[in-house]
Protein backbone atom coordinates (compact mmCIF):
# COMPACT_ATOMS: atom_id res chain seq x y z
CA UNK A 1 0.00 0.00 0.00
CA UNK A 2 1.51 3.06 -0.72
CA UNK A 3 1.60 6.77 1.47
CA UNK A 4 -1.07 8.22 -1.17
CA UNK A 5 -3.40 5.00 -0.85
CA UNK A 6 -2.78 5.56 3.25
CA UNK A 7 -3.54 8.76 4.04
CA UNK A 8 -6.58 8.91 1.74
CA UNK A 9 -7.92 5.75 3.51
CA UNK A 10 -7.45 7.32 6.84
CA UNK A 11 -9.09 10.61 5.75
CA UNK A 12 -12.10 8.75 4.46
CA UNK A 13 -12.21 6.83 7.83
CA UNK A 14 -11.62 10.42 9.58
CA UNK A 15 -14.52 11.91 7.73
CA UNK A 16 -16.84 9.05 8.05
CA UNK A 17 -15.86 9.11 12.03
CA UNK A 18 -16.50 12.79 12.24
CA UNK A 19 -19.17 13.03 9.73
CA UNK A 20 -22.21 13.44 12.65
CA UNK A 21 -20.28 16.30 14.38
CA UNK A 22 -19.26 18.52 11.33
CA UNK A 23 -23.28 17.97 10.29
CA UNK A 24 -24.21 18.92 13.73
CA UNK A 25 -22.00 22.07 13.17
CA UNK A 26 -22.86 23.27 9.93
CA UNK A 27 -26.86 22.29 9.98
CA UNK A 28 -29.23 25.80 10.05
CA UNK A 29 -30.63 25.02 12.95
CA UNK A 30 -31.29 21.59 15.43
CA UNK A 31 -33.63 19.47 13.55
CA UNK A 32 -35.27 18.84 16.95
CA UNK A 33 -36.81 22.54 16.65
CA UNK A 34 -38.42 21.99 13.57
CA UNK A 35 -40.74 18.89 15.35
CA UNK A 36 -42.27 21.35 17.18
CA UNK A 37 -43.01 25.04 15.64
CA UNK A 38 -47.03 25.56 17.23
CA UNK A 39 -48.24 26.04 20.59
CA UNK A 40 -50.70 23.88 20.94
CA UNK A 41 -54.04 25.47 23.05
CA UNK A 42 -54.41 22.57 26.42
CA UNK A 43 -57.76 22.68 25.70
CA UNK A 44 -60.61 21.99 23.00
CA UNK A 45 -63.79 21.98 22.41
CA UNK A 46 -66.16 18.77 20.98
CA UNK A 47 -65.72 18.27 17.54
CA UNK A 48 -62.84 20.67 17.51
CA UNK A 49 -59.00 20.28 17.50
CA UNK A 50 -56.79 22.67 19.88
CA UNK A 51 -56.17 26.47 19.00
CA UNK A 52 -52.85 26.27 17.38
CA UNK A 53 -50.63 29.43 17.45
CA UNK A 54 -47.04 30.27 16.51
CA UNK A 55 -44.68 29.43 18.86
CA UNK A 56 -43.51 33.66 18.48
CA UNK A 57 -47.12 33.81 20.31
CA UNK A 58 -47.81 31.50 22.44
CA UNK A 59 -50.65 31.01 24.58
CA UNK A 60 -51.10 33.48 27.41
CA UNK A 61 -49.58 36.18 25.31
CA UNK A 62 -51.55 38.35 22.77
CA UNK A 63 -51.39 37.81 19.47
CA UNK A 64 -49.32 40.66 17.01
CA UNK A 65 -51.44 43.24 16.46
CA UNK A 66 -49.40 46.01 14.91
CA UNK A 67 -46.28 47.80 14.36
CA UNK A 68 -45.39 48.14 17.48
CA UNK A 69 -44.46 51.85 17.06
CA UNK A 70 -42.60 53.55 20.07
CA UNK A 71 -44.29 56.87 22.06
CA UNK A 72 -42.38 57.96 25.44
CA UNK A 73 -42.85 54.16 27.31
CA UNK A 74 -45.78 53.20 25.49
CA UNK A 75 -46.17 50.77 22.28
CA UNK A 76 -48.86 51.62 20.07
CA UNK A 77 -50.54 49.59 16.96
CA UNK A 78 -49.97 52.06 14.15
CA UNK A 79 -52.20 52.44 11.00
CA UNK A 80 -51.21 52.63 7.42
CA UNK A 81 -50.18 56.51 7.77
CA UNK A 82 -47.80 55.17 9.95
CA UNK A 83 -46.20 53.42 7.28
CA UNK A 84 -45.99 56.42 4.67
CA UNK A 85 -44.61 58.55 7.63
CA UNK A 86 -41.69 56.15 8.58
CA UNK A 87 -41.11 55.58 4.84
CA UNK A 88 -40.42 59.45 4.52
CA UNK A 89 -38.70 59.63 7.55
CA UNK A 90 -36.32 56.99 6.22
CA UNK A 91 -35.86 58.83 3.25
CA UNK A 92 -35.08 61.88 3.98
CA UNK A 93 -32.18 60.54 6.42
CA UNK A 94 -27.92 60.36 5.23
CA UNK A 95 -26.66 57.11 4.43
CA UNK A 96 -23.08 57.01 5.58
CA UNK A 97 -22.28 54.55 3.66
CA UNK A 98 -22.95 56.92 0.30
CA UNK A 99 -20.79 60.04 1.41
CA UNK A 100 -23.69 61.35 3.34
CA UNK A 101 -26.62 61.04 0.31
CA UNK A 102 -29.35 61.24 0.85
CA UNK A 103 -31.71 58.39 1.23
CA UNK A 104 -34.51 59.26 -1.04
CA UNK A 105 -32.11 59.68 -3.89
CA UNK A 106 -31.65 55.46 -3.28
CA UNK A 107 -35.00 54.20 -2.72
CA UNK A 108 -37.18 53.54 -5.84
CA UNK A 109 -40.38 52.20 -7.42
CA UNK A 110 -39.06 50.96 -10.64
CA UNK A 111 -41.36 48.65 -13.48
CA UNK A 112 -41.18 47.28 -16.60
CA UNK A 113 -41.70 50.18 -18.96
CA UNK A 114 -38.78 51.97 -17.51
CA UNK A 115 -40.48 54.04 -15.26
CA UNK A 116 -38.47 55.25 -11.92
CA UNK A 117 -39.28 56.73 -9.19
CA UNK A 118 -37.57 57.93 -6.09
CA UNK A 119 -39.75 58.05 -2.83
CA UNK A 120 -40.19 61.70 -2.99
CA UNK A 121 -41.86 61.41 -6.27
CA UNK A 122 -43.89 58.48 -5.36
CA UNK A 123 -44.97 61.00 -2.59
CA UNK A 124 -45.68 64.25 -4.74
CA UNK A 125 -47.74 61.54 -7.03
CA UNK A 126 -49.91 60.23 -4.35
CA UNK A 127 -51.32 63.77 -3.29
CA UNK A 128 -52.20 64.25 -6.93
CA UNK A 129 -54.13 60.97 -7.68
CA UNK A 130 -55.63 61.61 -4.55
CA UNK A 131 -56.30 65.59 -5.42
CA UNK A 132 -57.84 64.68 -8.98
CA UNK A 133 -59.54 61.41 -7.10
CA UNK A 134 -61.66 63.81 -4.76
CA UNK A 135 -62.52 66.37 -7.53
CA UNK A 136 -64.07 63.74 -9.32
CA UNK A 137 -65.95 62.12 -6.54
CA UNK A 138 -67.34 63.09 -3.19
CA UNK A 139 -68.11 59.74 -1.89
CA UNK A 140 -65.93 57.99 0.88
CA UNK A 141 -65.30 54.93 -1.56
CA UNK A 142 -63.46 54.84 -4.98
CA UNK A 143 -63.54 51.36 -7.05
CA UNK A 144 -60.58 49.69 -8.89
CA UNK A 145 -61.13 46.69 -11.45
CA UNK A 146 -57.98 45.76 -12.83
CA UNK A 147 -54.69 43.41 -13.15
CA UNK A 148 -53.10 45.55 -9.99
CA UNK A 149 -49.93 45.15 -11.82
CA UNK A 150 -49.21 48.44 -13.14
CA UNK A 151 -48.14 51.60 -11.53
CA UNK A 152 -51.25 53.59 -12.05
CA UNK A 153 -53.12 50.82 -10.29
CA UNK A 154 -50.64 50.60 -7.49
CA UNK A 155 -50.15 54.58 -6.51
CA UNK A 156 -54.17 54.48 -6.45
CA UNK A 157 -54.01 52.32 -3.79
CA UNK A 158 -51.47 53.82 -2.08
CA UNK A 159 -53.16 56.72 -2.40
CA UNK A 160 -56.14 55.69 -0.87
CA UNK A 161 -54.32 54.19 1.60
CA UNK A 162 -51.65 56.96 2.70
CA UNK A 163 -53.49 60.14 1.69
CA UNK A 164 -57.06 60.50 0.50
CA UNK A 165 -58.89 58.28 2.93
CA UNK A 166 -60.86 56.83 0.69
CA UNK A 167 -61.99 53.50 0.96
CA UNK A 168 -60.52 51.52 -2.41
CA UNK A 169 -63.34 49.06 -3.19
CA UNK A 170 -61.14 46.26 -5.38
CA UNK A 171 -63.91 43.97 -7.58
CA UNK A 172 -61.84 40.42 -8.47
CA UNK A 173 -64.81 39.84 -10.55
CA UNK A 174 -67.68 41.09 -12.66
CA UNK A 175 -69.52 42.99 -10.07
CA UNK A 176 -73.00 42.06 -9.40
CA UNK A 177 -74.50 45.02 -8.37
CA UNK A 178 -73.22 48.72 -7.53
CA UNK A 179 -71.70 49.03 -4.02
CA UNK A 180 -73.25 52.20 -1.77
CA UNK A 181 -71.83 55.23 -2.06
CA UNK A 182 -69.22 54.59 -4.91
CA UNK A 183 -69.79 56.41 -8.31
CA UNK A 184 -66.53 56.17 -8.93
CA UNK A 185 -64.00 53.52 -10.52
CA UNK A 186 -60.59 52.80 -11.99
CA UNK A 187 -60.50 49.76 -14.95
CA UNK A 188 -58.03 48.45 -17.26
CA UNK A 189 -59.32 49.15 -21.11
CA UNK A 190 -60.08 45.56 -21.34
CA UNK A 191 -62.87 45.32 -18.51
CA UNK A 192 -64.20 48.39 -19.56
CA UNK A 193 -67.03 47.13 -21.35
CA UNK A 194 -68.01 44.99 -18.46
CA UNK A 195 -68.81 48.28 -16.08
CA UNK A 196 -69.97 50.79 -18.88
CA UNK A 197 -73.58 50.15 -18.17
CA UNK A 198 -73.80 50.14 -14.57
CA UNK A 199 -74.06 53.72 -13.91
CA UNK A 200 -71.13 54.76 -12.58
CA UNK A 201 -70.68 58.57 -12.86
CA UNK A 202 -67.37 58.51 -13.34
CA UNK A 203 -64.86 55.62 -14.76
CA UNK A 204 -61.26 56.15 -15.03
CA UNK A 205 -59.60 53.81 -18.16
CA UNK A 206 -55.99 52.89 -16.47
CA UNK A 207 -53.49 52.55 -20.11
CA UNK A 208 -50.71 51.38 -21.19
CA UNK A 209 -47.60 52.61 -23.10
CA UNK A 210 -49.08 50.74 -26.39
CA UNK A 211 -52.32 50.14 -25.88
CA UNK A 212 -55.04 52.50 -26.54
CA UNK A 213 -56.68 54.00 -24.01
CA UNK A 214 -60.46 55.05 -24.09
CA UNK A 215 -60.70 58.92 -24.56
CA UNK A 216 -64.65 59.93 -25.18
CA UNK A 217 -67.97 58.04 -24.38
CA UNK A 218 -71.29 58.05 -25.71
CA UNK A 219 -72.96 57.53 -22.22
CA UNK A 220 -75.15 60.41 -21.13
CA UNK A 221 -74.78 59.24 -17.60
CA UNK A 222 -70.99 58.67 -18.01
CA UNK A 223 -67.83 60.15 -17.87
CA UNK A 224 -65.09 58.08 -19.22
CA UNK A 225 -61.54 59.90 -18.77
CA UNK A 226 -57.74 59.25 -19.32
CA UNK A 227 -56.02 58.39 -16.42
CA UNK A 228 -52.35 57.41 -17.87
CA UNK A 229 -51.30 61.20 -18.88
CA UNK A 230 -50.06 61.29 -15.12
CA UNK A 231 -47.78 58.32 -14.78
CA UNK A 232 -46.87 57.38 -18.48
CA UNK A 233 -43.86 60.03 -18.42
CA UNK A 234 -43.78 61.18 -15.04
CA UNK A 235 -39.63 59.99 -14.81
CA UNK A 236 -37.81 62.90 -14.01
CA UNK A 237 -40.75 65.57 -14.51
CA UNK A 238 -42.54 64.73 -10.85
CA UNK A 239 -40.81 66.87 -8.28
CA UNK A 240 -40.23 65.25 -4.79
CA UNK A 241 -41.97 66.62 -1.73
CA UNK A 242 -42.19 65.28 1.13
CA UNK A 243 -44.77 67.53 3.03
CA UNK A 244 -47.16 64.81 4.78
CA UNK A 245 -50.32 66.19 6.77
CA UNK A 246 -50.18 63.48 9.48
CA UNK A 247 -48.29 64.14 12.50
CA UNK A 248 -47.60 60.74 14.10
CA UNK A 249 -47.12 61.98 17.35
CA UNK A 250 -50.47 63.89 17.50
CA UNK A 251 -52.54 62.25 14.90
CA UNK A 252 -52.18 58.72 15.52
CA UNK A 253 -56.15 57.80 16.08
CA UNK A 254 -57.25 60.21 13.02
CA UNK A 255 -57.39 57.91 9.97
CA UNK A 256 -60.22 55.89 8.15
CA UNK A 257 -60.29 52.60 9.88
CA UNK A 258 -61.93 50.89 6.98
CA UNK A 259 -59.37 51.68 4.07
CA UNK A 260 -59.99 48.30 1.92
CA UNK A 261 -62.72 46.23 0.55
CA UNK A 262 -62.42 43.16 -1.48
CA UNK A 263 -65.58 42.06 -3.30
CA UNK A 264 -65.97 38.48 -5.01
CA UNK A 265 -68.95 38.59 -7.61
CA UNK A 266 -71.83 39.90 -4.89
CA UNK A 267 -69.68 39.07 -1.83
CA UNK A 268 -67.75 41.92 0.01
CA UNK A 269 -65.01 41.18 2.67
CA UNK A 270 -64.06 44.75 4.51
CA UNK A 271 -60.68 44.99 5.88
CA UNK A 272 -59.29 47.76 8.72
CA UNK A 273 -56.39 49.43 9.74
CA UNK A 274 -55.45 46.39 12.18
CA UNK A 275 -55.87 44.29 9.44
CA UNK A 276 -52.62 45.81 7.52
CA UNK A 277 -50.63 46.41 10.50
CA UNK A 278 -51.02 43.35 12.22
CA UNK A 279 -50.19 41.55 9.15
CA UNK A 280 -47.14 43.95 8.67
CA UNK A 281 -45.75 43.53 11.96
CA UNK A 282 -46.42 39.84 12.01
CA UNK A 283 -44.41 39.42 8.50
CA UNK A 284 -41.60 41.48 9.32
CA UNK A 285 -41.28 40.75 13.09
CA UNK A 286 -41.29 36.96 13.16
CA UNK A 287 -38.04 37.11 11.10
CA UNK A 288 -34.54 36.26 12.38
CA UNK A 289 -32.18 39.02 12.90
CA UNK A 290 -30.19 37.74 10.05
CA UNK A 291 -32.72 38.03 7.45
CA UNK A 292 -34.76 41.68 8.64
CA UNK A 293 -35.79 43.80 5.73
CA UNK A 294 -33.68 46.56 5.71
CA UNK A 295 -32.40 49.86 3.06
CA UNK A 296 -29.64 47.54 1.88
CA UNK A 297 -32.19 44.93 0.63
CA UNK A 298 -33.94 45.21 -3.21
CA UNK A 299 -37.49 44.05 -3.49
CA UNK A 300 -38.37 42.01 -6.86
CA UNK A 301 -42.03 41.38 -6.69
CA UNK A 302 -43.34 39.03 -9.58
CA UNK A 303 -46.77 39.41 -10.15
CA UNK A 304 -49.26 36.93 -11.12
CA UNK A 305 -52.78 36.95 -12.63
CA UNK A 306 -55.35 38.76 -9.91
CA UNK A 307 -57.62 37.16 -7.30
CA UNK A 308 -58.01 38.25 -4.11
CA UNK A 309 -55.32 36.12 -3.01
CA UNK A 310 -52.68 37.63 -4.76
CA UNK A 311 -53.65 41.03 -4.27
CA UNK A 312 -53.43 40.58 -0.64
CA UNK A 313 -49.97 39.04 -1.99
CA UNK A 314 -48.75 41.89 -4.00
CA UNK A 315 -50.20 44.74 -1.30
CA UNK A 316 -48.42 42.82 1.44
CA UNK A 317 -44.75 42.61 -0.16
CA UNK A 318 -45.00 46.13 -1.75
CA UNK A 319 -46.45 47.57 2.19
CA UNK A 320 -43.41 45.84 3.74
CA UNK A 321 -41.37 46.87 1.86
CA UNK A 322 -42.00 50.54 2.36
CA UNK A 323 -42.10 50.38 6.15
CA UNK A 324 -38.36 48.42 5.49
CA UNK A 325 -37.13 51.49 3.45
CA UNK A 326 -35.62 48.65 0.89
CA UNK A 327 -33.30 50.69 -1.65
CA UNK A 328 -36.03 49.60 -4.47
CA UNK A 329 -39.09 48.47 -4.95
CA UNK A 330 -39.66 46.50 -8.45
CA UNK A 331 -42.93 45.42 -9.49
CA UNK A 332 -43.27 42.81 -12.80
CA UNK A 333 -45.92 41.02 -14.27
CA UNK A 334 -45.61 37.47 -14.54
CA UNK A 335 -45.59 36.92 -18.37
CA UNK A 336 -42.94 39.76 -18.23
CA UNK A 337 -39.91 37.08 -17.05
CA UNK A 338 -39.15 33.72 -18.56
CA UNK A 339 -36.40 32.42 -16.49
CA UNK A 340 -33.96 33.60 -13.84
CA UNK A 341 -31.77 35.48 -15.80
CA UNK A 342 -34.76 37.91 -16.72
CA UNK A 343 -34.50 38.95 -13.00
CA UNK A 344 -31.24 40.27 -13.30
CA UNK A 345 -32.37 42.60 -16.46
CA UNK A 346 -34.66 44.10 -13.70
CA UNK A 347 -32.71 44.55 -10.81
CA UNK A 348 -29.13 42.85 -10.70
CA UNK A 349 -28.88 43.47 -6.84
CA UNK A 350 -32.13 41.76 -6.10
CA UNK A 351 -31.71 40.33 -2.51
CA UNK A 352 -36.04 39.95 -1.85
CA UNK A 353 -37.66 38.07 -3.88
CA UNK A 354 -41.76 37.38 -3.92
CA UNK A 355 -43.53 35.09 -6.20
CA UNK A 356 -46.60 32.30 -6.39
CA UNK A 357 -44.92 29.29 -6.34
CA UNK A 358 -46.09 28.09 -10.02
CA UNK A 359 -44.27 30.93 -11.12
CA UNK A 360 -41.00 30.15 -8.94
CA UNK A 361 -40.96 26.50 -10.56
CA UNK A 362 -41.55 27.57 -13.78
CA UNK A 363 -38.44 30.07 -13.91
CA UNK A 364 -36.34 27.91 -12.66
CA UNK A 365 -37.26 24.91 -15.07
CA UNK A 366 -36.79 27.57 -18.07
CA UNK A 367 -33.55 28.33 -17.13
CA UNK A 368 -30.82 26.54 -19.02
CA UNK A 369 -28.02 24.59 -17.00
CA UNK A 370 -24.98 22.96 -17.77
CA UNK A 371 -24.47 19.40 -17.03
CA UNK A 372 -21.62 20.16 -14.60
CA UNK A 373 -24.34 22.58 -12.88
CA UNK A 374 -26.94 20.11 -12.55
CA UNK A 375 -24.33 17.55 -10.75
CA UNK A 376 -23.82 20.73 -8.10
CA UNK A 377 -27.58 21.07 -8.06
CA UNK A 378 -27.89 17.31 -7.14
CA UNK A 379 -24.94 17.95 -4.27
CA UNK A 380 -26.90 20.75 -3.03
CA UNK A 381 -30.20 19.47 -2.62
CA UNK A 382 -28.94 16.91 -0.93
CA UNK A 383 -27.18 18.97 1.29
CA UNK A 384 -30.24 21.06 1.63
CA UNK A 385 -32.05 18.49 2.53
CA UNK A 386 -29.71 17.62 5.79
CA UNK A 387 -30.33 21.21 6.96
CA UNK A 388 -27.07 22.49 5.24
CA UNK A 389 -27.88 25.70 3.96
CA UNK A 390 -25.58 25.97 0.47
CA UNK A 391 -25.69 28.36 -2.74
CA UNK A 392 -23.42 25.96 -4.75
CA UNK A 393 -26.45 24.91 -7.05
CA UNK A 394 -28.02 28.70 -7.56
CA UNK A 395 -28.13 28.33 -10.95
CA UNK A 396 -27.55 31.95 -12.26
CA UNK A 397 -24.41 33.59 -11.51
CA UNK A 398 -24.88 37.29 -10.33
CA UNK A 399 -28.24 36.17 -8.29
CA UNK A 400 -27.88 37.00 -4.30
CA UNK A 401 -31.34 36.44 -2.63
CA UNK A 402 -31.20 36.29 0.80
CA UNK A 403 -35.02 35.59 1.35
CA UNK A 404 -37.63 34.30 -1.32
CA UNK A 405 -41.43 34.47 -0.74
CA UNK A 406 -43.43 31.62 -2.42
CA UNK A 407 -47.01 32.42 -2.46
CA UNK A 408 -48.92 28.98 -2.49
CA UNK A 409 -51.17 28.16 -4.62
CA UNK A 410 -54.15 25.68 -5.52
CA UNK A 411 -51.92 23.72 -6.76
CA UNK A 412 -49.09 23.65 -4.07
CA UNK A 413 -45.41 22.61 -4.94
CA UNK A 414 -44.27 19.01 -2.33
CA UNK A 415 -41.32 19.40 -0.39
CA UNK A 416 -39.32 17.95 -2.46
CA UNK A 417 -39.64 20.42 -5.61
CA UNK A 418 -39.05 23.14 -2.67
CA UNK A 419 -35.91 21.77 -2.05
CA UNK A 420 -35.27 22.11 -5.41
CA UNK A 421 -36.00 25.49 -5.75
CA UNK A 422 -34.12 26.11 -2.69
CA UNK A 423 -30.97 24.89 -4.16
CA UNK A 424 -31.30 26.81 -7.56
CA UNK A 425 -32.08 30.05 -6.22
CA UNK A 426 -29.62 29.77 -3.92
CA UNK A 427 -31.77 30.70 -0.96
CA UNK A 428 -34.05 30.47 2.00
CA UNK A 429 -38.02 30.30 0.81
CA UNK A 430 -40.42 31.51 2.84
CA UNK A 431 -44.00 29.69 2.36
CA UNK A 432 -47.05 31.38 2.63
CA UNK A 433 -50.74 30.68 2.49
CA UNK A 434 -53.08 33.36 1.68
CA UNK A 435 -56.92 33.73 1.45
CA UNK A 436 -59.37 36.14 0.16
CA UNK A 437 -60.66 36.45 3.49
CA UNK A 438 -57.70 37.55 5.51
CA UNK A 439 -54.99 40.25 4.67
CA UNK A 440 -51.39 38.83 4.87
CA UNK A 441 -50.81 35.05 4.75
CA UNK A 442 -52.62 32.77 7.22
CA UNK A 443 -49.89 30.33 7.08
CA UNK A 444 -45.48 30.65 6.90
CA UNK A 445 -42.83 27.81 7.18
CA UNK A 446 -39.77 28.56 9.23
CA UNK A 447 -37.35 30.32 7.37
CA UNK A 448 -34.85 27.70 8.31
CA UNK A 449 -37.35 25.11 6.82
CA UNK A 450 -35.94 22.04 4.94
CA UNK A 451 -37.21 19.02 5.52
CA UNK A 452 -38.07 16.92 2.64
CA UNK A 453 -41.26 15.05 3.70
CA UNK A 454 -42.57 11.62 2.10
CA UNK A 455 -46.09 10.76 2.34
CA UNK A 456 -45.09 7.81 5.11
CA UNK A 457 -44.85 10.45 7.96
CA UNK A 458 -48.11 11.43 7.33
CA UNK A 459 -49.81 8.12 7.81
CA UNK A 460 -49.27 7.45 3.83
CA UNK A 461 -51.78 9.88 2.60
CA UNK A 462 -50.56 12.77 -0.20
CA UNK A 463 -50.36 15.99 1.78
CA UNK A 464 -48.66 19.33 0.89
CA UNK A 465 -46.92 21.52 4.18
CA UNK A 466 -48.41 24.77 4.57
CA UNK A 467 -46.50 25.59 8.08
CA UNK A 468 -47.63 27.12 11.22
CA UNK A 469 -50.16 30.15 11.84
CA UNK A 470 -49.39 33.41 11.49
CA UNK A 471 -48.15 35.70 14.61
CA UNK A 472 -51.05 37.73 14.44
CA UNK A 473 -54.20 35.04 14.32
CA UNK A 474 -55.23 31.64 15.78
CA UNK A 475 -56.24 28.37 13.60
CA UNK A 476 -57.90 25.40 14.60
CA UNK A 477 -59.98 22.34 12.95
CA UNK A 478 -63.49 21.62 13.07
CA UNK A 479 -64.06 17.67 12.29
CA UNK A 480 -67.05 15.68 11.46
CA UNK A 481 -66.18 12.98 14.11
CA UNK A 482 -64.21 14.03 17.70
CA UNK A 483 -61.92 11.10 16.95
CA UNK A 484 -60.76 11.86 13.11
CA UNK A 485 -57.54 13.85 12.67
CA UNK A 486 -58.46 16.29 9.75
CA UNK A 487 -60.77 18.69 9.41
CA UNK A 488 -62.45 21.71 8.14
CA UNK A 489 -59.86 25.00 9.10
CA UNK A 490 -60.92 28.41 11.04
CA UNK A 491 -59.03 31.09 11.81
CA UNK A 492 -59.59 34.17 14.31
CA UNK A 493 -57.24 37.14 14.50
CA UNK A 494 -56.55 40.46 13.65
CA UNK A 495 -55.65 39.95 9.75
CA UNK A 496 -59.15 38.71 9.34
CA UNK A 497 -61.29 40.36 7.37
CA UNK A 498 -65.22 41.57 8.11
CA UNK A 499 -67.78 39.44 6.08
CA UNK A 500 -71.15 38.59 6.30
CA UNK A 501 -71.95 37.14 10.15
CA UNK A 502 -73.44 33.82 10.11
CA UNK A 503 -71.82 33.03 6.55
CA UNK A 504 -68.57 33.96 6.73
CA UNK A 505 -68.03 33.99 11.11
CA UNK A 506 -69.74 33.11 13.75
CA UNK A 507 -70.47 34.64 17.10
CA UNK A 508 -67.24 33.93 18.39
CA UNK A 509 -65.22 35.50 15.23
CA UNK A 510 -64.18 32.07 13.91
CA UNK A 511 -63.99 32.23 10.09
CA UNK A 512 -64.21 29.31 7.89
CA UNK A 513 -61.83 29.42 5.39
CA UNK A 514 -62.49 26.40 2.92
CA UNK A 515 -59.55 24.74 3.60
CA UNK A 516 -59.16 20.99 4.47
CA UNK A 517 -56.65 18.83 6.87
CA UNK A 518 -54.79 18.65 9.84
CA UNK A 519 -52.16 19.53 11.90
CA UNK A 520 -48.97 17.34 12.46
CA UNK A 521 -47.67 16.11 15.66
CA UNK A 522 -44.67 19.18 14.33
CA UNK A 523 -47.32 22.09 14.46
CA UNK A 524 -47.42 22.24 11.22
CA UNK A 525 -50.77 22.04 9.38
CA UNK A 526 -50.74 19.71 6.54
CA UNK A 527 -53.67 19.63 3.60
CA UNK A 528 -54.64 17.59 0.62
CA UNK A 529 -52.23 17.42 -2.37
Amino acid sequence: MSVVTLLVLIGLITLLISYPYIKDNFQDINPAFLERQSSVGSTRQKGESAIYRSVNVPHGISLTGGLRIRIGYKLRDGCLKDVWSQALANANSRDETKSGKRISDLMKFAFPSGLKLTIGQVNTLLHQIAERTSRLTDKSKVGIFTDFTSPESIFLALSCFFVSEKTLVSYNSLPKKRVEDLDLIFVDAAQYGKVSSMGFKNIVVIGRPGIPSIVSSDEKTTKVLDFKTKIADVSGTVEPTFKYSYDPDTQYMNFNNKPYTEINESREVDFFQRSFVSSIGSRLMSLPKAFNWSKDDSLLVVASPMDGQSKNFLLMNILCGILSGVRQISVVSDSDVNNLNDLLKIDRNVTILTARDQSLKRLVSQTSVSLFKKFLIDRSEYLNSTGIFNTIGCSVGGLHLKLVYSMQSSNPLSSRLYNTLRSCLGSRIIREKYTSLTMGPIFKTNVYESRVLTDSKLNGHRFVQFGVPADCLELKLKKSKDEDKDGELYARGYSVGKGVEGEDYDENFWVRLGINGQFAPDGCFYSYA
